[in-house]
C-alpha cells in the first residue's frame, strides 16, 4: 500500500468518520426528539381537549343539531370530513351512520380516535384517517363530502383562506361546512391589544395556535352561497375569549 494511501485513509478514520456518525446520530435524535413530541402532543390532546370541549359543548350541540337534521332529510349516511379531528371530540355528536374522514397532521391520533370510536358513538364509522395539513387535503375527492367539520382548529392551520378553498372543493353541492372557533375581539378593545402582544408566545407554546386571527372575516370572504354565524364568549384559563360558531353553505 502507498505511504499515500495510508495517510489518506488514517485523515478519513481520524476526522471524516467521526463527523458522519455524529451527523447520523443526530438526524436520529432528531427524528425520535420528533416521534416523542408527536406523541405527548397526542397524549396531551386526548385528555386536555376534553375540558376545551365541555367550554363549547353548548355551542356544539348548538351546531351540531344542524348536522342532525341534515342527515335526517339525507336519509342516508352522511359523507362527514373532521378536520383536525385530533381524539374524536366530536364522534358523539354525528349522526347515526356517518361516515367520517378524520384529517389530522398528527399519525399518533389515529390510537385515540379508534378507542374513542367505541366510547362516544360506536354507531358511525371511521371511512379513512389522513395525515395531513387541511391547506391541502388531494386524498379527497372533489365535491365528496355532505359536511365538513371543524372546532377549535383554524387557530393553528398556517392558512385559513387555503384551508375554506380546501374545504369548498370537496363539499357536495349545498354541502355545509360547520364551525365552532375562538376569534380575535374587535379592534380597538384593550383585549385585542392583549391578543396581539401575547400571540407570538403563545402560538410557541400552544402548538401554532392564534389568539388575534379574524376567522369570521374569512369565511364570509371565502365563496359561501350563505353564512349563519353566531359570536359568543369562550371561557379559557380563567379568562373569556371571543369565539363564534355556525355553518356555511356551499
Amino acid at each position: 500500500m502507498a505511504l499515500e494511501d495510508i495517510f489518506a485513509r488514517g485523515i478519513l478514520l481520524k476526522y471524516l468518520l467521526p463527523v458522519v456518525i455524529v451527523v447520523v446520530v443526530i438526524a436520529f435524535s432528531r427524528k425520535k426528539l420528533h416521534q416523542l413530541r408527536m406523541r405527548l402532543i397526542a397524549w396531551i390532546g386526548n385528555r386536555f381537549l376534553k375540558k376545551m370541549h365541555k367550554k363549547i359543548r353548548n355551542e356544539k350541540a348548538s351546531v351540531f343539531s344542524e348536522l342532525k337534521s341534515q342527515a335526517s332529510k339525507a336519509k342516508r349516511p352522511l359523507q362527514l370530513l373532521e378536520i383536525g379531528s385530533g381524539s374524536g371530540m366530536n364522534f358523539k355528536n354525528f349522526p347515526k351512520g356517518s361516515e367520517i374522514i378524520c384529517l389530522d397532521p398528527n399519525p399518533y391520533n389515529k390510537t385515540y380516535l379508534q378507542e374513542n370510536l367505541h366510547l362516544r358513538n360506536p354507531d358511525v364509522s371511521i371511512k379513512k384517517f389522513v395525515v395531513g395539513f387541511a391547506e391541502s387535503m388531494p386524498e379527497v375527492e372533489d365535491s365528496s363530502c355532505d359536511a365538513v367539520v371543524c372546532t377549535l382548529v383554524l387557530c393553528t392551520v398556517r392558512d385559513v383562506k387555503a384551508v375554506l378553498g380546501e374545504v369548498l372543493r370537496i363539499l357536495k353541492p349545498n354541502g355545509i361546512f360547520y364551525f365552532v372557533e375562538h376569534v380575535a375581539a374587535r379592534k380597538g378593545l384593550f383585549k385585542r391589544k392583549l391578543q396581539n402582544l401575547i400571540n407570538p408566545l403563545w402560538k410557541k407554546m400552544a402548538d401554532g395556535c392564534n389568539v388575534n386571527r379574524e376567522t369570521w372575516n374569512d369565511i364570509r370572504q371565502a365563496g359561501f352561497s350563505k353564512v349563519d354565524l353566531t359570536d359568543f364568549d369562550v371561557h379559557m384559563f380563567k379568562t373569556h375569549t371571543p369565539g363564534i360558531y355556525g355553518k356555511a353553505v356551499k
